[in-house]
Parts: C-alpha cells; sequence; structure tokens
C-alpha cells in the first residue's frame, strides 16, 4: 500500500507528472501566443497583438500586465514576457530575492503599501484564508480615525465589506484553505468578483477617504494597529496587484525572501520589498 499512496508512492508520482506536463503546455502555449504576436506586430510585439494571441492560444479571459517594459501574465504562475520574446516564470525577481509560492500571516503580520486612499482604487489579490475568527482576517483595507474601510471574512466565513464602521454586504460564503482570486474596485460602483465571477455591483456612495495609505492583510482601527484595535489577517497571500484612480498599475506583490532569507513582498512596479510592518514574521510558502 506505501508504494502506491506513500509521498514517493506510484499515486504521487503520477499526480506529479501530470502537473509537470499541465505546466510544460500552458508555458509553450504561452510561448507560441508571443511569438504569433511577433509576426502580428512584424518583429514587435505591444499590448494588444500580445493578448490577441494569449487569448487565441489559451482561450482565456485573463490579460497580459505592461509594467516597466515588461509584460506580466497571471494564471496559477506569474509569467514575465520580456520584449524580445523571452518568456519566464521562475527568477523574475532580482538576484537578492527568492521568490516563493506565498507569504502566510498569523494574525500579527501586514504590508502597508504605498497606495493612499484619496481617490477610487482597484486591486486583485490572490488568497486563502486558515481560520475565520471574526475580524482577525483583513484581506486589505485603510483607516483614518472613525473612517475605517476594509474587505474581510466575517465569522459566517463570508466576504464581507465595511464602510466607515458599517458592514455593507455579505457577498461570498467561502471555505478555508482554498485560494481564491479577488477583483475589487470601488470606481463610481463598488464592483467585486472572485474568480473571474462577478458577486457584487451596487451604486455605493465611495464620498469617504480614509486618505491614509491601503495595507494588506490588515487594517488599523481609530488610526491605530496596535493593542488590539486593528483587523488582522490568518492568511496566505499568493499574490497582490493595486491601481490607482486612473488604473495605472503602483503595485504587484510577489511573496519572496531576501539574501537575509527575510519573507517580505517584493514589488516589480517599484522593483523594492515591501516587509511585515506587524510583530512576529511570515511564514515562507515553498520556493518556486
Amino acid at each position: 500500500m506505501a508504494t502506491l499512496t506513500g509521498d514517493n508512492g506510484l499515486l504521487q508520482k503520477a499526480t506529479t507528472a501530470k502537473k509537470e506536463n499541465e505546466e510544460a503546455k500552458e508555458l509553450e502555449l504561452i510561448k507560441l501566443a508571443v511569438s504569433a504576436a511577433q509576426v502580428e506586430g512584424k518583429g514587435t510585439i505591444n499590448t494588444d497583438n500580445l493578448n490577441n494571441q494569449l487569448k487565441n492560444m489559451l482561450n482565456a479571459q485573463t490579460k497580459a500586465i505592461l509594467a516597466n517594459n515588461e509584460w506580466y501574465y497571471k494564471t496559477d504562475k506569474l509569467y514575465k514576457i520580456s520584449n524580445n520574446g523571452k518568456v519566464n516564470y521562475k527568477n523574475i525577481l532580482p538576484s537578492d530575492f527568492k521568490q516563493i509560492e506565498y507569504i502566510q500571516s498569523k494574525g500579527d503580520q501586514y504590508i502597508i503599501t504605498d497606495l493612499i486612499d484619496n481617490e477610487p482604487w482597484k486591486c486583485n489579490v490572490t488568497i486563502e484564508f486558515t481560520s475565520n475568527v471574526f475580524l482577525r482576517n483583513c484581506i486589505f483595507g485603510c483607516n483614518y480615525g472613525a473612517d475605517e474601510r476594509f474587505f474581510a471574512l466575517d465569522n459566517d466565513s463570508k466576504i464581507v465589506c465595511f464602510l466607515n464602521g458599517i458592514k455593507l454586504y455579505d457577498i461570498y460564503k467561502i471555505n478555508l484553505n482554498t485560494k481564491y482570486d479577488i477583483e475589487y474596485d470601488c470606481h463610481n460602483n463598488y464592483s467585486v468578483s472572485i474568480n473571474k465571477e462577478n458577486i457584487y455591483s451596487g451604486n455605493r456612495n465611495y464620498n469617504i477617504r480614509a486618505n491614509s495609505p491601503i495595507s494588506l492583510m490588515a487594517c488599523p482601527r481609530d488610526g491605530n494597529f496596535n493593542n488590539g484595535s486593528g483587523y488582522r489577517s490568518y492568511a496566505k497571500c499568493y499574490y497582490a496587484e493595486f491601481y490607482d484612480n486612473s488604473y495605472n498599475l503602483k503595485h504587484i506583490f510577489i511573496p519572496c525572501k531576501d539574501k537575509d532569507e527575510i519573507v517580505c513582498m517584493f514589488d516589480l512596479i517599484t522593483n523594492k520589498a515591501f516587509y511585515n510592518q506587524g510583530t512576529g514574521e511570515f511564514i515562507a510558502g515553498p520556493e518556486v
């Protein structure tokens, strides 16, 4: 039986081989799409011809994002596409950093972004909750005085949005230890999608501004993260991107470890690392 089901058993080897085959096939399709985009552009890749060919080859709605003269294309992996046609999903960070699958918060670790909540914004976050402790599972948020706004998991395992301390809606019941892609957009109307499915759209008035930085995996309360005031998170974060009012990318966060093995998020837009602003340390996922 151990020969069949153990860590090195036949079933595990078959599962690993299947996953590796699927990953190799996806990489080859992306490379073909890039080559086709070069042909379409007569030797030049641009965002339009690249996304057109990615859609043709992979039959997906996901689009490549242009940042710092390179494109990033996200499936279960994040691919970097250079303007010379090179495709890579490993070694996409500077040499001092090692990419990992996720960073995990144990309730007291979080990242503070450079994006200020003084105008509408948008974010995409890939996250997996490991606990449903009420108000200790914040995906992202911001606060200044009493004007708090955060997106979280409540004690009924439902995704909720709070604005100025008022729970606006329960929109989606999730399972713990399951990975979700969450898109939140507060331009004009609120819009929330989970795993590419639109879950909520509404004409909520967005006049209230926190005028404070947006945090990932936490939200301060009454202007304070400490002394039990702030909302935190028990979760694994695999990826996050943030956009400003004009839909310009402000951050693409990739989980990683630096040369001293400190777990952090590396931002592909600002080309710098963002470290834990709470206590303790993030748990590192496996290296990619």
